[in-house]
């Protein structure tokens, strides 16, 4: 009989590897794997509220169930879902193209695991991105060669914006502490 103070020991090693793993930024030739919700929205999506006293950003769930932000790639507004299950920041191939980011030769990256199998996808690396009121520079992309709908906000850019939290039919991003 294995003793719980071992099985709550492993949960928590596993735990910080895991977290350790989602804050580092993909390398450019690397190959992730992050599941992608092919998703095509035909509802307005709401623009998301940040609070004026913190530094939160508050989302209201939009009418498929899902949570949605607008943010910009070079300048370019981009409609992003938020998506915790992939590791990474992924523009679909119409956002990367609008943003004018294009993928050469060298940054092919082979394939991505996506929740409908692999996909044959490039790294690009946008020189700016905005979303809730923060600003970075040289953040790395992954950009699916197609069938993606929506861009995904992934763990390398929501790691740097703070806690998510879920409160009935809002989301909340990031905290007063930061």
């Amino acid at each position: 009989m294995v003793d719980e103070r071992f099985l709550w020991l492993a949960a928590m090693i596993a735990t910080g590897t895991a977290l350790v793993a989602a804050s580092a930024q993909p390398p450019v030739r690397a190959t992730p794997v992050a599941p992608i919700a092919s998703v095509a929205i035909a509802a307005p999506v709401p623009d998301a509220r940040p609070s004026h006293e913190s530094k939160r950003i508050v989302l209201d769930r939009a009418p498929d169930g899902l949570f949605y932000i607008h943010g910009q790639v070079n300048g370019t507004r981009v409609r992003f879902l938020i998506d915790t299950g992939a590791t990474a920041l992924i523009l679909s191939a119409e956002d990367a193209a609008r943003a004018k980011l294009r993928a050469d030769g060298d940054s092919i990256a082979g394939a991505l695991q996506t929740a409908s199998g692999p996909a044959t996808m490039s790294w690009v690396s946008a020189d700016t991105l905005e979303v809730g009121g923060r600003a970075f520079e040289a953040m790395p992309a992954a950009v699916p060669s197609g069938g993606l709908k929506v861009s995904l906000l992934g763990q390398s850019v929501l790691s740097k914006l703070g806690p998510i939290t879920l409160d009935g039919d809002q989301m909340v991003i990031g905290s007063d502490r930061l």
